[in-house]
């Protein structure tokens, strides 16, 4: 990809494709980022009226950045396709990066488990360490270099 170019894009569920979406990579000058953190709930109507107000109070938002614990329980796909549709016409607007949190490694039955619906979820940069595809990854946008990291291998490991 080239800086500062626009570009079109869709995704693929099984059968399901999404329409077109418009995608700008950096330029290399001065950026603004929405930081969203813990949108964890059993109930995403607040969360998403909080998300929406941020974005539209900051439409110039080159990305977005949600800093972990997304869902409340990370192998409940009700709550993650509730986490989707409460970042609509954000994520589908300007590029984001998205961190695990420890609830993201929560099974149904709240013991820690591999974030598996985290990882078929999001297909982020293929930078991190091969065994830990998704969970560690690094990008620059601008003059800023980002470094994500999964801070929960050693709970995970018990």
């Amino acid at each position: 990809m080239k800086k500062g170019t626009a570009y079109e894009y869709r995704t693929r569920t099984g059968n399901t494709v999404s329409g077109w979406m418009d995608f700008r990579t950096d330029d290399g000058g001065a950026f603004k980022a929405v930081i969203y953190p813990d949108s964890q709930s059993a109930d995403y109507t607040g969360w998403s009226k909080l998300a929406t107000k941020a974005y539209e109070l900051n439409k110039d938002a080159a990305l977005f950045i949600s800093m972990g614990d997304l869902v409340d329980n990370g192998q409940d796909e009700y709550q993650w396709q509730a986490w989707m549709r409460s970042m609509k016409g954000i994520m589908d607007t300007i590029p984001g990066a998205v961190m695990m949190g420890n609830h993201e490694d929560y099974s149904l039955d709240w013991k820690m488990a591999k974030p598996d619906r985290y990882l078929a979820h999001f297909h982020l940069p293929n930078n991190g360490d091969a065994d830990y595809k998704d969970h560690f990854y690094s990008f620059d946008w601008g003059d800023v270099h980002f470094t994500v990291l999964d801070t929960q291998l050693n709970e995970l490991k018990g």
